[in-house]
């Protein structure tokens, strides 16, 4: 239709608003992402001598929501056992879900993260 009137105006317009909406979009999504991190912070904040490690882990979850144990021992520089400790404790508090049922390899998902991009 642009090409075929030359209305370069009403293409424009169509552009704009469409970068007026995904603009919008981001921004919802990056409040809602803000609440999120707060909330899951006051979540590992009774972790007690944790709370440094598990908040690290926690920003690396927001890097890559899709987590293993070896992950977690590189975003953090734990032991292997205690990655899994940790692990299972954010799994206990609802902040990371165990998606493999696995004994070994397993793989963990932050999936309130993750449906923030779905809506």
């Amino acid at each position: 239709m642009t090409r075929e009137k030359n209305d370069l105006k009403q293409w424009i317009k169509y552009f704009l608003v469409g970068i007026a909406q995904t603009a919008e979009e981001g921004t919802c999504t990056l409040q809602k992402i803000m609440q999120l991190k707060s909330k899951v912070e006051e979540t590992i904040m009774t972790m007690g001598k944790r709370y440094s490690v598990a908040h690290t882990l926690l920003l690396g979850l927001f890097k890559n929501p899709v987590a293993s144990i070896k992950n977690i021992q590189n975003i953090t520089g734990l032991s292997a056992k205690a990655a899994g400790d940790l692990a299972a404790v954010f799994v206990e508090k609802g902040i990371l879900e165990e998606i493999t049922k696995q004994q070994r390899s397993r793989i963990f998902v932050f999936h309130e993260y993750l449906k923030l991009f779905s809506s």
